[in-house]
């Protein structure tokens, strides 16, 4: 919301915000607060920001809903809606929406980035250049064998047995970890000696999802190829129509139909990709990897991820408005009983 004087006065346009008193929207019914942060403070930020989650909201909302700033953070105010409601209003009010489409690499192309780069962890170590705080591990479990073989002690790498013996699962997976590592694999990644090793073109990834396995939660890490830009040619902006169907085998996938010079770029993209796989990511995640048969001219694509009609169905909204400035954080959420 924008702030100015009054019209007796001049007017003023000021670039943070004051609070303000909210719309006790909660008199008849409660519902659903959430208090959020934003990256960015500007009042055109929080105006667009307000609008697009607005429009998010009223595909599912058919009650008005309130939203004004509260010290420099957003207040989502949405009556009629409890606890069962809470982490899809969070999904919808947060995520930024941003799509992309990236080509990947086969691991077999980067095994030898990863035996380079589990080398140069292990000098690193001897030379007392790497935080052993950040490697999760305290200084006493950091033996030498330990550190001979960090990276591969984080990362489990796809092998399958041949009659020739061992071999990597070819394909886009580089590996899967354990979720609580991510945040270690990612420090590793982005130590200047590590990083400058690998392709300029890979962009390591990591799934919207995590599947379990001996009670604990793992997460692959996908190789995609970047560009120069770090920009996608088939994005959120591209899609003009979107919907979801559900699939024989239970579960709903979510098609899209893209705009004329997207549909151009798509048939290039698939005609080069033909038996490997195209990564699709939202907000940075890989939510799934098709992959491509033969070269597609109609101009559409799917992301099947065996969803929920309710999960599909957040998607197509994202698609279907604009992307958020940037992805909000939730500072405070509550449930409103009246």
């Amino acid at each position: 919301m924008k702030i100015i004087a009054l019209c007796l006065f001049p007017i003023i346009l000021f670039t943070t915000f004051t609070s303000c008193q909210p719309v006790k929207i909660f008199e008849k019914s409660g519902g659903i607060q959430l208090t959020c942060v934003l990256p960015d403070n500007s009042a055109e930020t929080f105006k667009l920001t307000e609008n697009i989650i607005r429009q998010r909201l009223s595909a599912i909302i058919k009650d008005n809903i309130n939203i004004y700033n509260s010290s420099g953070k957003m207040v989502i105010q949405i009556p009629g809606l409890y606890q069962d409601d809470l982490e899809r209003i969070k999904f919808l009010c947060c995520s930024q929406g941003k799509m992309d489409f990236w080509e990947t690499y086969d691991i077999n192309e980067i095994v030898p980035y990863l035996n380079q780069i589990n080398d140069t962890l292990y000098k690193l170590f001897l030379h007392h250049q790497l935080d052993i705080v950040k490697t999760g591990l305290q200084p006493e479990e950091i033996t030498d064998s330990v550190a001979r073989h960090l990276l591969f002690r984080l990362l489990y790498l796809p092998v399958i047995e041949t009659e020739a013996g061992t071999e990597f699962r070819k394909g886009h997976c580089l590996g899967n970890a354990l979720l609580s590592d991510t945040t270690v694999l990612n420090y590793l990644f982005k130590i200047p000696e590590i990083s400058r090793l690998l392709p300029f073109d890979l962009q390591l990834l990591w799934t919207s999802y995590s599947k379990q396995y001996h009670e604990e939660e793992y997460i692959e890490m996908i190789a995609t190829k970047t560009n120069y830009s770090h920009r996608s040619l088939i994005n959120e902006n591209s899609v003009i129509n979107v919907k979801t169907f559900e699939l024989k085998w239970g579960g709903y996938s979510i098609e899209m139909e893209f705009n004329p010079e997207a549909t151009e770029i798509w048939k290039r993209m698939t005609s080069n990709n033909t038996g490997k796989s195209i990564a699709i990511a939202i907000d940075g995640r890989v939510n799934t990897y098709p992959w491509v048969v033969q070269q597609i001219t109609n101009g559409r694509s799917q992301i099947s991820g065996n969803y929920t009609k309710e999960q599909a169905d957040n998607f197509c909204i994202l698609l279907k408005n604009k992307a958020l400035p940037a992805s909000l954080t939730v500072d405070q959420s509550e449930i409103i009983k009246r």
